[in-house]
C-alpha cells in the first residue's frame, strides 16, 4: 500500500513533534542534573534512560502514524524538532523547571509542617507525664537493682561457702 504525500507530511509533522518532546525531555534531565549534581554512574543511567525514552517515543510515532514503517524523513523530522527546540527554548525551560521544582519542594515542606504541627503540640502535652513515669521507673529500677545486687552477693557467698564446705569433707 502506498503512502500518500499528505500522510508523509503528517508523519513528518508528528516526528517533529516527537523531536520537540525529546528536547523537552532532555531539558528535564538537564534540570535534574543541575539540581542534584549526580556522579558518573547515575549520569550514565540517566543517559541510557533518555535514549530508551526517545526510542520509545519514535517507535510509538512510527507505529501509530506511520503504520509501523520507519522512513528516513521520520528520523530527519525528529532531529529537526529536537534542534528547533534546542534553538528556541534551550535555557529558559531549564530555569523554569528548576523554579517549578523549587516551588513544589517549598510547598511540600509547608504542607508537612502544617500536618506535623498538631503532632508537635500533642508531643509537648504528653511528654511531661511520660517524663515523670520514666523518672519514677528509673528510680525504682535503681532501688531494685541494688536489691538484686545484694541478693546476688548473698548467693555467691553461699555458693562459695558450699564449695568450701564440700572440700573439707
Amino acid at each position: 500500500m502506498d503512502i500518500t504525500l499528505e500522510m508523509q507530511l503528517e508523519f513528518f509533522i508528528w516526528s517533529m513533534i516527537a523531536g520537540l518532546g525529546s528536547g523537552l525531555l532532555y531539558d528535564c534531565f538537564r534540570a535534574l542534573r543541575k539540581m542534584t549534581k549526580p556522579k558518573g554512574g547515575s549520569i550514565l543511567a540517566q543517559d541510557i534512560l533518555f535514549i530508551v525514552m526517545v526510542a520509545l517515543v519514535v517507535f510509538v510515532v512510527s507505529f501509530t502514524v506511520g503504520r509501523g514503517y520507519i522512513r528516513w524523513f521520520e528520523m530527519f523530522g525528529v532531529i529537526c524538532g529536537f534542534v528547533l527546540y534546542r534553538l528556541a527554548f534551550r535555557d529558559a525551560v531549564v530555569m523554569i523547571l528548576i523554579k517549578i521544582v523549587g516551588i513544589l519542594i517549598k510547598t511540600l515542606i509547608i504542607a508537612v509542617k502544617i500536618v506535623l504541627f498538631p503532632l508537635k503540640i500533642l508531643y509537648k502535652i504528653l511528654i511531661k507525664p511520660f517524663n515523670v513515669i520514666i523518672w519514677y521507673t528509673r528510680r525504682r529500677a535503681k532501688k531494685t537493682g541494688s536489691a538484686l545486687k545484694i541478693k546476688r552477693e548473698r548467693l555467691a557467698r553461699g555458693f562459695k561457702n558450699f564449695r568450701f564446705a564440700a572440700r573439707k569433707k
